[in-house]
């Protein structure tokens, strides 16, 4: 039904968004058309134990295996990237970040917005590695445990920040029991890097970072 724009499998089906549509892709390879996730570029989906989040235009909607729903808190924001992790599912905006409420996810608490304060970038985007949070900001990454604590319960781990930014929510993604992502330092050029403990190792070649 249109050109792709990302996938997953969750609990042994294969979904796509094409276009504007969420569907479902058979053995045969024909596809099943779901709903309608509106208009944007690549998606990110990410899944909890009942049901499978997909952010399309900066929305999020959620499948439960049966029906396709948007999340209409207007506390929720823009929706760039997001993860599932301990049962919140966690976004950003690019300036806050968002968690979903424990026992409804379609519900947003604004006294629980968190932030990535390093640095005064942007964040760009998510990912979750150990259980652990990592705010990609532009020029700075900064790590997130959950502390359980009332209000935002991540908490920053201020040793663990990587002086290295990612350029975009899509410029990311796991490899080697950790991830890779494009962007670089303030004042920096763009490479591609591995991130570290606290680092982030160059693994872009001349030729790559030309």
């Amino acid at each position: 039904p249109g050109a792709d724009r990302g996938a997953i499998v969750w609990q042994g089906a294969h979904y796509r968004v094409m276009g504007t549509k969420f569907v479902r892709v058979g053995p045969d390879g024909s596809a099943t058309v779901l709903g309608d996730v509106g208009f944007g570029g690549p998606v990110t989906m990410d899944y909890s134990f009942d049901r499978l989040g997909i952010a399309s235009g900066a929305r999020l909607y959620y499948w439960d295996g049966s029906t396709l729903t948007a999340v209409t808190d207007p506390d929720l924001g823009a929706v760039l990237d997001f993860i599932w992790v301990d049962g919140y599912f966690l976004t950003t905006d690019g300036e806050s970040l968002v968690v979903t409420e424990l026992q409804d996810p379609t519900q947003v608490d604004p006294l629980k917005y968190g932030s990535s304060e390093a640095d005064p970038d942007p964040v760009t985007g998510l990912v979750k590695l150990r259980g652990e949070v990592y705010a990609l900001n532009r020029h700075t990454i900064e790590v997130f445990q959950n502390r359980g604590t009332s209000g935002f319960p991540f908490q920053r781990q201020p040793g663990a920040m990587i002086p290295k930014g990612c350029v975009g929510a899509h410029a990311k993604d796991h490899i080697l029991e950790t991830f890779a992502f494009v962007g670089g330092g303030k004042k920096e050029d763009i490479s591609v890097y591995l991130a570290g403990d606290g680092s982030a190792i160059p693994i872009g070649t001349r030729e790559v970072d030309i």
